[in-house]
């Protein structure tokens, strides 16, 4: 619990609305979209499934995949495929990552309880992080290294906890999950994205939807969320290390996939 509010300090650090309006326009399309994709299709599998899952794939596991995008994916392949404004629109996707998004989505949903005090001790060190991040630019740059250095250790952390058996079968599970993001996830996004371009009848040329395909990944992060969600609510925590195996697989699944996708983009358009 300790690691994963360190990182998120060092996630919400990072966190800036200091960008041009195009950037936050295209970023706020994408938050949207790809966390309606993913609460929709964790309440799906929730309530219209026979036992709430899908062939074992958990609703915590995809709305917590589906939901957090990999920014330094996300920023690698619009820097070589995309616009000024892909690159600018991160600001606002930083929003995803943590917890915070999936709690809204399971609290609303009904599928998990959190009580206000340990619900905002959850969601404090984001907030801490990004009134650091934002009032110093000192503070910003000394806790920029730690959202990628953390991430091993907490890894750790929780992996010691999960079976092998555990691992080997929910992990094949992860595959279906790494896959249903790529498709879902980068479906919504880039339809999104292209529907904003027409309603603000931007030029033919300049309707880039590279950033909407590079909203496709997993992000590497999203493997602490069950963790930090079953802390706030321990009903979640016999389901904990299956979800976090699931999401571990999603991960590698979608950063090997998302560079095709985006090429494939890219090329066509």
């Amino acid at each position: 619990s300790v690691l994963i509010a360190i990182f998120f300090v060092s996630v919400g650090s990072q966190i800036s609305f200091k960008t041009a309006l195009p950037s936050v326009e295209k970023g706020i399309v994408l938050l949207l979209s790809k966390f309606g994709v993913a609460a929709l299709v964790g309440v799906a599998v929730a309530f219209l499934t026979p036992d709430g899952t899908l062939w074992g794939l958990l609703p915590l596991a995809v709305i917590a995949a589906m939901s957090n995008s990999s920014g330094s994916l996300f920023v690698a392949l619009t820097s070589q495929f995309g616009s000024k404004t892909d690159k600018g629109s991160i600001s606002i996707l930083s929003i995803n990552d943590g917890p915070f998004l999936t709690m809204i989505a399971l609290g609303a949903a009904g599928l998990a309880d959190f009580p206000v005090q340990t619900l905002f001790a959850a969601i404090f060190p984001i907030i801490l992080g990004f009134i650091l991040g934002n009032s110093s630019s000192i503070a910003r740059a000394f806790l920029a290294p730690g959202e990628k250095l953390i991430i091993p250790f907490v890894g750790f952390s929780i992996g010691a906890g999960i079976d092998f058996n555990e691992l080997v079968r929910s992990g094949a599970i992860g595959v279906l999950l790494g896959l249903m993001t790529l498709v879902f996830s980068g479906t919504a996004t880039i339809t999104c994205v292209y529907l904003w371009h027409r309603i603000r009848r931007h030029p033919r040329e300049s309707r880039n939807l590279v950033a909407g395909a590079a909203e496709s990944a997993v992000a590497g992060n999203a493997i602490a969320t069950p963790a930090a969600i079953a802390a706030i609510d321990p009903s979640l925590l016999g389901i904990q290390a299956e979800a976090t195996a699931q999401i571990a697989t999603a991960v590698v699944v979608t950063t090997f996939l998302t560079p095709f996708l985006v090429s494939l983009v890219a090329s066509r358009q």
